[in-house]
């Protein structure tokens, strides 16, 4: 019980950092797109912080996670696994942002951003100082200092808002700086040497010294950990990437610009979903031995389901004043944000019917599903974006984690049999989303309606699972 109390302290503190991360960083939505009116200017955003994401999974190439596999193997030695990894990716890390700071003009006029050059450095060392930072945060969490992990995540974080409400809103306001993106990233470049700068302070004891010989061991570990974190990213994010090569010249900036901005209000039930799966893997792994196990899963998905088929409501019943996050001529792109809150709803169902190949030592299957994924992304986008805007990229989300979704189910059945209540969940689903249908589409975003449905919901939940809560209310007693 001790070992699973700490677990389930430390997920506290990482979920803490990451949710609290993305929940802070969404709050700048509001001053981006209030203060930088024409969302053509945010275009630039919108396409580099994707291509960061997949930096990110390149820079890193599962050395991370084989760190935590050699680290925990005892044959080759805590302090040769941890300068190795080190040394390893501080070498790939220094030839990137050598590269990246010699040639940023000329990458610049490749992508042509040549009137953004200045972002494109930014970029790289915001990339950079990002990728030297992987191996002393993940030293962070083996040595377990998930509070220490925490508190640099978030002064980090607390640093990039404060210069970003400084440079967009306050210096310009006195007219000590002029209102402009580049700043977005400036804001960045400045949160992300913080960070580094206190891991180097606090994380002490890295040499630059490698073992060949372990070197390859872990690149060869790391190397499918790469193919499906890069599938994974071509899921996430590569979407923004392909819009601006896919969307008319004369208006892709303008749209990238709307459409990155309108996805963000998909972080409601993205947030509850990170949270969950944060706080759900080890309470999966915890139970696997259990005699009912199965069942256990398959009530916590069912239960799950009905937490995020009522945030779902919620979400569409006050869409048309959660509308007012982004700046007026945003808001053209809002009704991607039902598309963007039903794929987050699958991806939600996913991570939870994806347990199985992770109980049952299956893990490569998490790369076919995720390249899987990627093809449904890649398809959809190509084929939908020149015929239907960037509105395609949307229900590409949607394809894509549906597909998962349900193949791992089907797989899931096959190799870890789970006795989920499909009829449930398929009826809490649809009639959440006729619900947000209704009352977004056809009342025109009524939020008395909308709000009528939340409460309507929650009855016929209870109703149905009056049996449950009845039995539960007993066992209290």
């Amino acid at each position: 019980m001790g070992i699973v109390k700490k677990l389930g302290s430390q997920t506290a503190y990482y979920g803490l950092s990451s949710v609290v991360g993305r929940l802070l960083n969404y709050l700048l939505v509001p001053l981006y797109t209030y203060v930088i009116i024409d969302p053509s200017q945010m275009g630039v955003v919108t396409y580099l912080y994707a291509l960061a994401a997949l930096f990110n999974v390149f820079l890193s190439y599962g050395m991370e996670t084989a760190f935590f596999r050699y680290m925990n193997d005892g044959e080759a030695g805590e302090e040769k696994v941890r300068n190795t990894a080190f040394t390893s990716i501080f070498i790939t890390t220094s030839v990137f942002a050598l590269l990246g700071l010699i040639f940023y003009q000329d990458i610049a006029r490749w992508i042509e951003y040549e009137n953004r050059a200045i972002c494109i450095l930014y970029f790289v060392i915001i990339v950079a100082a990002d990728a030297y930072a992987i191996i002393p945060f993940a030293r962070l969490r083996q040595e377990g200092k998930a509070k220490l992990y925490a508190v640099i995540r978030i002064v980090g974080i607390l640093v990039g808002i404060a210069f970003n409400v400084s440079f967009i809103y306050l210096l310009p306001r006195v007219g000590l700086m002029e209102v402009n993106v580049n700043n977005i990233f400036l804001s960045n470049v400045i949160s992300s040497v913080v960070v580094l700068v206190l891991l180097l302070w606090y994380v002490k004891g890295f040499r630059l010294q490698i073992d060949v010989r372990l070197w390859k061991k872990m690149l060869c570990y790391g190397a499918p950990i790469l193919i499906a974190g890069t599938a994974g990213i071509v899921n996430e994010t590569m979407d923004r990437v392909f819009l601006r090569e896919l969307l008319p010249a004369d208006t892709r900036e303008y749209y990238l610009g709307i459409y990155g901005n309108c996805f963000k209000m998909g972080i409601f039930i993205a947030l509850f979903t990170q949270a969950f799966r944060m706080a759900g893997e080890p309470f999966f792994f915890s139970r696997m031995r259990d005699l009912d196990a199965q069942k256990v899963y398959a009530r916590v998905t069912l239960y799950y389901t009905m937490v995020i088929g009522t945030m779902y409501v919620a979400v569409m019943g006050n869409l048309d004043w959660l509308q007012y996050f982004v700046g007026e001529k945003y808001r053209v792109g809002m009704d991607i944000v039902p598309i963007i809150l039903l794929a987050n709803v699958c991806l939600g169902l996913y991570y939870n019917l994806s347990m199985w190949y992770k109980l049952t030592d299956r893990t490569v299957w998490g790369a076919y599903l995720s390249i899987i994924g990627a093809v449904v992304t890649v398809a959809v986008i190509f084929y939908g974006v020149p015929r239907w805007g960037y509105v395609a990229a949307a229900w590409a989300h949607l394809a894509t984690y549906g597909t998962m979704m349900v193949l791992s189910y089907i797989l899931g059945q096959k190799f870890y049999p789970i006795p989920y209540d499909v009829m449930k969940i398929m009826l809490y689903i649809a009639v959440a989303v006729a619900m947000g249908y209704v009352s977004w589409y056809m009342l025109g975003g009524n939020v008395w309606v909308g709000n009528a449905f939340v409460v309507l919901y929650c009855v016929m939940m209870a109703l149905v699972e009056r049996k449950s809560i009845i039995a539960v209310v007993s066992k209290r007693r």
